[in-house]
């Protein structure tokens, strides 16, 4: 069970209450006006047009996300139909436009899955038929219309009005009223009973898999529900004859629709119905009345086997002078056509229903517009409904082009060469280029260190300067250092370092205070410097060097621009520095250089004890003017690499104009006019021409596409100039796809031109080998107590850190390696298999002969995952125990061919461990080359 209180969606304005818990492989629902047992309502609204819906969780961490459209790639039965947008499977991605389709049956199945086994019974289908704002014919006056009055239908006019539902005199209730009557008692016959009615279709397909008939009602205050005369409901009235002046139960005050209310169907008919109500007060004089009424018919749910495989097989553009529709049997049997309807934009006025006939397998149906009755707007969306008009068949957008059904696409809609109404459609594919190679996750960039600028250092005040000072224990106003104050009265001069002080000092003092006294809190010192308009123009920053005892604030041209010792805050003579100072030591503060000018400067400090009974005071201060240099580089994380690129290829015996052509799904690029591959050529489209350029110099480079390659899967489309599909795949990182080239330092590469490319088994990784040879890795560590039983096992383990595959050969644990030099591996070359064990997810390595050296013996590692402490490594017995505080030099050649470079090396517990990263090609694949 997962507790979801807090989460929210946003794109609608939901948070889920306190409390919410959703049991596993359940459904919940959030409605903009939620039925029992939904969430809702939601305050905001889904837009008609698309809308990026984001599910987050109560730390606000980001759950799911699904930005959807009503373009080409999205199914156009969820735009208008009354189906709804439906993930083919649960638990998939959410984002990828392909991974979703339209409900089997009208409005979906809420609470339900999408698309129930074929064991299990299919979902039932509920239709709306009478919505509240919907608009009735009603009799507000006191005259009785008899007892047989719900029989026949009444004509507007005379005591009969229509209006839009809902329909009272009632300011409390929340139910929307649409048509606001008189107030019940505000004639002298006073009104109690009040008559409704209004009628709706049902076909006689949609009558034969009728299910039930749910009303949902707000009376105010008891009513009788009639259907084509029959009396099929009660709410709140006596048993018996009804008549006008019968009035309810009692008294009700209504705020909300009921819940569902089966009502009888045996009085319902093929064709035109009526619904009839009358509404009656509990009291004569009565201050309101309400009536809401809500209608929908629920069919039996729709097995997807007999739903009939008919769906348009050629439109052509909207401005056509006469309009037409091709239909097309996909199934494998004769199709029944009686009923079946098609609609424009979804309108029932403009929908037309198919007469009697069977269509044979792979047969076509035209029809033109004079036999539509309509013809659709450019954007409008035609619709094919069956019989019961219960299951959307297909869906397609009239636009501005002639398109159709591409059988040889897999049924793919495209554009035909020319209109072939009645006819098989015809299309001019191009069969050459395909997509030959992929570089969607290259391998990382490793993390740096990064190099810290360098600078000069120019002097503008050295501790020995001279300085003019104040020891007499004045109090000088907060604003002291903002003049110059000369060597007169009070102030002195002397040249620094100056204080009093027994102990040693880092700078010795060249003033000693004489009269110093505990009693005095605080000294001021300063001193005028020159800036030249060099350093003033090339300073990067300022650089205070001090020993202070205790605490000092420092300005420059009386700006204050640092402290030791205290906050920033209002100082005043008798503030204490915090904390106190031992022995003064050498300190830096790095300050800007805004408060300097060119020409005479002044440096003031005021120094503060840290108390009154203070056996000591120092001042020392230099002031230096920082040059950069050089600007040094930032640290750099592992990240990933920018250097992605789409390889075609040429498998034709002829050259191919690509002017035209263009990238449209998961990256988006335009081949300019002129573009010719050549029969056999290969050429590349990359995110960053300067990466691409750099890494392979010698390949074809056609462009920069826009966006980015999904490291995890992608749909790519490459179309040719008049918009159709030339190839097209989606890859995923894993599964049945080859996991190496997810970073592991491969591309995706099709191993034959004239394999199915959309298939995984026709891609490999590229193989990286040749590019790489052995090398040497060393290094040393003193073992120390890890946090396991050091002592229970005497090994030493190794494993990659993920999938992969390296070699390793002259493998060495050497203790004490410039003492005793104790070699610990009693096989270090792999000519005894019996020393080590591959175990777990490592299992499927080997001892082999190195490929390039028959009969020398090198370990192969394979790993299928990470190794761990338990399982999953490989490991051979140590010769003796491991002795803490001895330092131990590791040592092996290696040589990557496959998946993760990093090799941990560890003496058992987890002593002297190394995660060791063994060089890999950086700019791996073929690109523009066979």
């Amino acid at each position: 069970i997962t507790d979801i209180s807090g989460w929210r969606i946003d794109g609608i304005g939901y948070t889920f209450p306190t409390g919410t818990l959703v049991n596993p492989g359940s459904y919940i629902v959030i409605a903009k006006t939620p039925s029992a047992g939904e969430f809702g309502p939601f305050t905001g609204s889904i837009d008609n047009g698309g809308e990026r819906l984001r599910l987050y969780n109560q730390s606000d961490r980001l759950m799911d996300e699904l930005d959807f459209g009503d373009d080409a790639r999205w199914p156009a039965a969820a735009d208008g139909s009354g189906a709804t947008l439906a993930k083919r499977k649960d638990y998939t991605a959410s984002g990828k436009s392909d991974l979703w389709t339209y409900s089997e049956q009208l409005g979906g199945t809420r609470l339900a899955a999408n698309f129930p086994d074929a064991e299990g019974p299919p979902p039932t289908t509920t239709v709306g038929l009478i919505t509240l704002a919907d608009v009735w014919r009603y009799k507000d006056t006191s005259a009785d219309p008899g007892a047989g009055w719900a029989a026949s239908a009444h004509p507007i006019g005379g005591d009969w009005k229509s209006g839009a539902g809902g329909i009272g005199f009632e300011s409390g209730t929340t139910i929307s009223l649409g048509t606001v009557l008189s107030h019940p008692n505000a004639n002298p016959s006073y009104v109690s009973t009040y008559y409704y009615e209004r009628e709706f279709d049902l076909s006689a397909a949609q009558l034969s898999g009728l299910q039930s008939l749910k009303l949902r009602h707000g009376f105010d205050d008891g009513a009788v529900v009639y259907l084509n005369g029959t009396e099929v409901l009660r709410v709140n009235m006596p048993a018996g004859v009804i008549d006008a002046s019968t009035t309810a139960l009692r008294g009700v005050e209504i705020d909300n629709l009921s819940a569902d209310m089966t009502l009888p169907t045996s009085a319902l008919v093929s064709g035109s119905n009526r619904i009839s109500v009358e509404v009656h007060q509990e009291r004569i004089g009565s201050s309101d009345t309400v009536f809401g009424v809500e209608l929908d018919v629920e069919f039996a749910g729709v097995n997807p086997s007999s739903v009939p495989m008919l769906s348009f097989n050629e439109v052509p553009p909207a401005t056509e002078t006469s309009f037409w529709v091709e239909l097309v049997n996909n199934g494998p049997a004769n199709i029944d056509l009686t009923g079946i309807v098609i609609s424009a934009g979804n309108d029932p006025l403009r929908q037309y229903q198919l007469e009697a006939g069977q269509l044979a397998p792979e047969a076509l149906l035209l029809i033109d517009e004079a036999t539509l009755g309509f013809k659709p707007a450019d954007g409008e969306k035609l619709f094919l409904f069956d019989a019961n008009e219960t299951v959307v068949l297909d869906a397609r957008e009239v636009t501005g082009r002639l398109r159709g059904r591409a059988k040889e696409r897999k049924g793919t809609w495209c554009y035909p060469n020319i209109a072939t109404p009645g006819l098989p459609n015809i299309f001019v594919f191009n069969q050459d280029i395909v997509i030959s190679e992929i570089a969607y996750s290259p391998p990382g960039l490793g993390g740096s260190p990064g190099v810290p600028p360098t600078f000069d250092v120019m002097p503008l005040v050295v501790m020995g300067d001279s300085w003019r000072y104040n020891s007499a224990d004045v109090d000088l106003a907060p604003d002291w250092a903002t003049e110059e104050h000369p060597s007169v009265g009070d102030w002195k001069t002397a040249t620094g370092p100056i204080g009093f002080e027994t102990g040693a000092l880092p700078v010795s003092l060249s003033t000693v205070l004489r009269n110093y006294t505990s009693s005095t809190v605080t000294y001021y010192y300063e001193t005028d410097f020159i800036v030249s308009a060099e350093v003033f123009n090339t300073a990067e920053s300022l650089v205070i060097t001090h020993q202070i005892d205790d605490g000092a604030a420092f300005y420059i041209n009386g700006v204050r621009v640092g402290e030791f010792n205290f906050s920033s805050g209002a100082l005043n003579p008798e503030t204490l520095a915090s904390p106190s100072v031992g022995n003064a030591a050498i300190e830096t503060l790095q300050i800007p250089v805004s408060s300097l000018m060119i020409g005479a400067n002044r440096l003031s400090v005021e120094v503060h004890q840290s108390s009154t009974g203070s056996s000591d005071t120092v001042f020392g201060v230099g002031l230096d003017a920082r040059v950069q240099t050089s600007p040094g580089m930032a640290a750099l994380p592992f990240r990933n690499s920018d250097n992605q690129w789409i390889e075609i290829a040429n498998r034709g015996a002829s050259a191919v104009d690509l002017g035209g052509w263009d990238f449209d799904r998961g990256v988006a690029f335009s081949f300019p006019a002129g573009t010719i591959l050549a029969p056999g050529e290969h050429a590349c489209v990359a995110r960053d021409s300067a990466l691409f350029t750099a890494a392979f110099p010698g390949a074809r480079l056609l462009g920069e596409f826009s966006g980015s390659l999904s490291r995890t899967s992608e749909y790519i489309l490459l179309r040719d100039a008049h918009r159709n599909p030339v190839d097209e795949l989606r890859y995923f990182d894993g599964g049945r796809w080859p996991k190496a080239a997810d970073g592991g330092g491969s591309t995706l590469e099709l191993r034959d031109l004239n394999a199915d490319n959309g298939d995984a088994v026709a891609w490999a990784a590229s193989d990286e080998s040749s590019r790489t040879e052995w090398k040497t890795y060393t290094y040393r560590e003193r073992a120390a107590s890890s946090r396991g039983p050091d002592n229970q096992w005497r090994e030493f383990n190794m494993g990659l850190l993920s999938d992969g595959e390296m070699l390793i050969d002259d493998i060495s644990v050497i203790e004490n390696p410039d003492g005793g030099a104790v070699q610990k591996l009693s096989d270090t070359t792999f000519n005894n298999a019996a020393a080590w064990k591959l175990v777990g997810n490592h299992r499927h390595g080997e001892i082999i002969d190195d490929p390039d050296t028959p009969g020398n013996k090198v370990l192969r590692i394979v790993a299928t995952g990470a190794t761990e402490h338990m399982h999953n490594q490989i490991f051979t017995k140590l010769s003796s125990p491991i002795s803490n505080g001895t330092e131990y030099e590791i040592s092996f050649r290696a040589r990557w061919v496959s998946g993760s470079r990093q090799l941990h090396t560890r003496l058992y517990f987890n002593r002297c461990a190394n995660v060791n990263l063994i060089d890999r090609p950086q700019d791996v694949g073929a690109p523009s080359a066979p």
